[in-house]
C-alpha cells in the first residue's frame, strides 16, 4: 500500500528536515505532523467499525436505533456486580430498620427473646417462677428460691448485650444470608476508581452525581486515582476492610500495553494484601478490600475478588499476539525463528488457497500479487501487518491480474479464523516471553507503539469507560430505593440548571479573541507533546 515505506509514528518537520535529522525547537508558525501509513489509517478505522460500535450495543443491550438487544455475558455480569455493591451501600439503612423492628416489637410486648425462651423452658418443665426482680415491685419475688432471681438476673444481662450489639448480629446475618464477606467494616462504604485519568475523573463525577440526592444512610464517599501514577501512594495507607475498588486494566496481551497492566497489577496487589489479621484471612471474607476489576484481557490475577472479562472476539488481533501463540505452540522446537512466523502471517492465506483447490490463484498471487496489497483485501489479517519488512514478505508487484484474484477471494468462503491460541493472559509472562525475541522482531513490535496507543486510548479505554457506566448505574438504581422511604431521582443532583437573567459581562469581539488565544496555546501544547513522542520513539 502507498505510505508503507515511511517510518510509523515518526515525526516529521514541514519545512523540509530529513527523516533522521532532529527538528529543532518549534515555533509558534512552525508545524509538526505525525505521518501515518495507508495500513495504520485502515486499523484504526477497522477497530472502530469492528469493536466500538459492535462492543458498546452489546454492553449497553442496545443498538444504534434503541431496539433491545439480548443480554450477553459482560452486561450480565456488570449488572449482578452493580447489584453485589448496592447490597454493601443499602445495608446500614437495611441493619436501622431491622433494629427498630425488634426493638419495637419486642419493648412493646414485652418479650425480650432471651427472657421469652427462658420462660417457655420453664413453663415446660411446669415451673412457675418469676426472673429477675425489679424495683417496680421488690417482694414479687421474695416467696421463691433465690436462684430463680439470680437466673432472671442472667437472662437480662443476654437481652440487654443483644440490645447492645444488635447492629452488629442483624449485619453478620444479613451478609451470611446474602454471601456477602463477613467482616467488613460496618457504616458508610467508600469507592476508589482506578483508572487512566480520563477514566477516572469522568467515572467520579458520574457516580457522585448518581448519588447526589441520596440519603446519608444510604451513600459512599467517592474518589478517583490513576493506577500506574499515584493510586499507591494516596489510597494505599488509606486501605480498610470493605473499601471498594473498580479497577480499569488495560489489555496486557498487547506488547505495547504488557508493562502498564503488570504494574497496574502490582499496585492492586500492594492495595489488596492490606489485610487485618485479627479476622480470617480467607479470600473475600471482608478483611481486605474488595477489588472488582474489568478489562478485555480475561486473566484474574490473585487478589482480585472478581474480573469481568469485555468481548474482544470482534477485532482483528494484532501481530504480536499470533506470534506470541505461533512460538508458544512449537516452543520446544528451537529452529523456528520469530522472523519465519511473521513470514507466515502475511503468507499464510496463500496456503489456505492452495490447499482448498485455487493453486492457479495462489501460483498467481505468489507470481505478482504483493502480500501488502492482500491484506487489504483479506480483512483476516492481524493489525499492524503492513509494519512487516518488505524482505520478510512475499516479493513481487502487482500485476494486472491482481483485481481479478482479489474479485475471488472476495466471492470465495475461505476465510481464516484465528481461535483463541494457547499461552497465557499474564501480562508479565508476556514480558517475559517478550526478551526472547530477535532485534527484528522487537523493532516490528516497537513500531506498532502508536497503533496499539490509539486503540488503549480510543477504544479499549472507551468501552471500559462505558461498562463502568452501566455497572455503576445499576448500583445506583438498586440503592436509591430503600425500605419505607421515597427513592431519590439519579437523574438528578443538587446543582440544578439555573438560567442567567442578566446581560453577558463580556462583548462577542473579547470572547472571539479570547477563544483565538486558547487555540493558540493549544496549538503550542500540542507541538510540546508531539516533540516529546518523537524523541521517545527515536531512542527505542
Amino acid at each position: 500500500g502507498h505510505g508503507h515505506g515511511h517510518g510509523h509514528g515518526r515525526a516529521h518537520h514541514r519545512h523540509g528536515h530529513g527523516h533522521g535529522a532532529r527538528a529543532p525547537l518549534l515555533s509558534d508558525s512552525d508545524e509538526l505532523l505525525i505521518r501515518l501509513s495507508d495500513g495504520c489509517l485502515a486499523d484504526m478505522r477497522m477497530m472502530v467499525a469492528t469493536s466500538v460500535v459492535r462492543n458498546v450495543a452489546t454492553l449497553v443491550g442496545a443498538d444504534q436505533e434503541g431496539k433491545p438487544l439480548d443480554e450477553s455475558g459482560p452486561r450480565r455480569a456488570l449488572l449482578e456486580q452493580g447489584r453485589r455493591w448496592a447490597a454493601h451501600v443499602r445495608e446500614p439503612w437495611i441493619v436501622l430498620v431491622l433494629v427498630g423492628c425488634y426493638v419495637f416489637v419486642t419493648l412493646v410486648l414485652g418479650i425480650p427473646i432471651v427472657g421469652l425462651v427462658a420462660r417457655l423452658l420453664l413453663r415446660a418443665a411446669g415451673v412457675r417462677a418469676q426472673l429477675g426482680w425489679s424495683l417496680d415491685e421488690p417482694l414479687a419475688s421474695a416467696d421463691q428460691h433465690v436462684g430463680y432471681t439470680v437466673l432472671g438476673f442472667i437472662v437480662r444481662l443476654c437481652d440487654a448485650a443483644i440490645y447492645v450489639f444488635l447492629g452488629k448480629l442483624i449485619t453478620w446475618g444479613s451478609r451470611l444470608a446474602g454471601g456477602r464477606p463477613l467482616w467488613a467494616r460496618h457504616g458508610k462504604r467508600t469507592l476508589v476508581i482506578v483508572e487512566s485519568p480520563t477514566n477516572h475523573q469522568m467515572l467520579e463525577a458520574f457516580v457522585s452525581k448518581l448519588f447526589a440526592q441520596s440519603y446519608s444512610f444510604c451513600s459512599l464517599d467517592v474518589h478517583g486515582a490513576s493506577g500506574v501514577d499515584h493510586f499507591v501512594h494516596r489510597f494505599t495507607h488509606r486501605v480498610s476492610r470493605g473499601v471498594l475498588i473498580a479497577v480499569g486494566r488495560p489489555d496486557g496481551r498487547l506488547c505495547c500495553l504488557a508493562k502498564t497492566e503488570a504494574s497496574l497489577i502490582l499496585a492492586c496487589k500492594q492495595a489488596a494484601f492490606i489485610a487485618n489479621p485479627a479476622y480470617s484471612m480467607a479470600d473475600d471474607s471482608g478483611n481486605a478490600p474488595e477489588i472488582v476489576s474489568l478489562g478485555h484481557n480475561p486473566f484474574k490475577p490473585a487478589g482480585v475478588v472478581s474480573h469481568i472479562a469485555l468481548p474482544s472476539s470482534q477485532r482483528r488481533r494484532f501481530v504480536d499476539e499470533l506470534v506470541y501463540e505461533k512460538l508458544h505452540e512449537v516452543q520446544g522446537e528451537l529452529t523456528l525463528k520469530p522472523t519465519r512466523v511473521l513470514n507466515t502471517i502475511t503468507t499464510r492465506m496463500l496456503t489456505e488457497l492452495t490447499s482448498h483447490g485455487y493453486r492457479s490463484l495462489a501460483h498467481q498471487a505468489l507470481r505478482g500479487i504483493e502480500a501488502s496489497v492482500l491484506f487489504h483485501a483479506f480483512k483476516e489479517l492481524p493489525m499492524g501487518a503492513h509494519f512487516i519488512p518488505r524482505e520478510d514478505r512475499t516479493r513481487a508487484v502487482v500485476p494486472p491480474p491482481a483485481a481479478n484474484l482479489i474479485a475471488a477471494i472476495r466471492a470465495s468462503s475461505v476465510m481464516l479464523r484465528e481461535t483463541a491460541g494457547p499461552g497465557s493472559d499474564d501480562p508479565h509472562e508476556r514480558l517475559a516471553f517478550a526478551t526472547k525475541l530477535d532485534a527484528r522482531t522487537h523493532e516490528i513490535q516497537d513500531r506498532q507503539l502508536i497503533l496499539q496507543q490509539f486503540y488503549e486510548g480510543r477504544v479499549a479505554a472507551l468501552e471500559r469507560y462505558i461498562s463502568f457506566c452501566v455497572m455503576f448505574h445499576a448500583m445506583a438504581a438498586e440503592s436509591s430505593r430503600p425500605w419505607l422511604l421515597r427513592p431519590w431521582n439519579i437523574a438528578r443532583s443538587q446543582s440544578n440548571l439555573r438560567v442567567a437573567t442578566t446581560a453577558a459581562p463580556v462583548s462577542a469581539s473579547d470572547a472571539s479573541n479570547d477563544s483565538e488565544t486558547v487555540l493558540s496555546e493549544t496549538r503550542i501544547k500540542l507541538r510540546l507533546m508531539a516533540i516529546k513522542l518523537r524523541r521517545i520513539i527515536s531512542h527505542m
